[in-house]
């Protein structure tokens, strides 16, 4: 259950510790986003609930945080599965050029030859940068989400143009 101007940032895995503590997986660039003192929400499938999170420990590909509502394990517990929100108004502003998630996932992807790649359906993050996936006719291309690669981004028209790297995939038998 969530609403309209709330975006998914990841996922509480299971309790850590006997103090309410919680291990989450958040999805990429959501760690920028939050600090002590930020408020996100929580949500199942039935309940939408405000939280103010206390400390945030990053472990490596997950998270440890702690909200000042769960104060033991039981509490935790009670909280295991939820999804994590914040609402897109609360996000920092980027730079130029720099985007969220959810503001590139359905756009159109076409290479500088006009030639359509995909819907860009996901992103997940490297050591190195993130990268952009798009999706069509079963075939899947991973874009390296960098200025040598991304030539533009028009929200407006809902597309992306990248660069044509033959030697990373083949479009139309060519």
């Amino acid at each position: 259950m969530t609403g309209p101007g709330y975006l998914r940032i990841g996922t509480i895995a299971r309790p850590h510790g006997l103090r309410g503590h919680l291990k989450v997986h958040l999805d990429p660039d959501s760690r920028q986003t939050l600090q002590p003192g930020s408020r996100v929400w929580l949500a199942d499938a039935e309940q939408f609930r405000e939280v103010l999170l206390e400390e945030i420990n990053n472990q490596g590909r997950v998270c440890v945080l702690r909200f000042a509502e769960f104060r033991d394990r039981e509490a935790a517990e009670g909280v295991t599965g939820w999804s994590i929100h914040r609402k897109t108004g609360d996000l920092p502003l980027l730079a130029e050029g720099e985007y969220y998630w959810y503001q590139v996932a359905g756009l159109s992807v076409f290479d500088e030859e006009d030639r359509l790649l995909g819907v860009l359906e996901e992103v997940f993050s490297t050591p190195a940068h993130d990268i952009w996936v798009a999706r069509s006719g079963g075939k899947e291309y991973l874009i390296p989400a960098v200025d040598e690669v991304i030539v533009a981004v028009d929200r407006e028209k809902k597309t992306v143009r990248v660069k044509n790297l033959q030697e990373l995939w083949e479009v139309d038998g060519r």
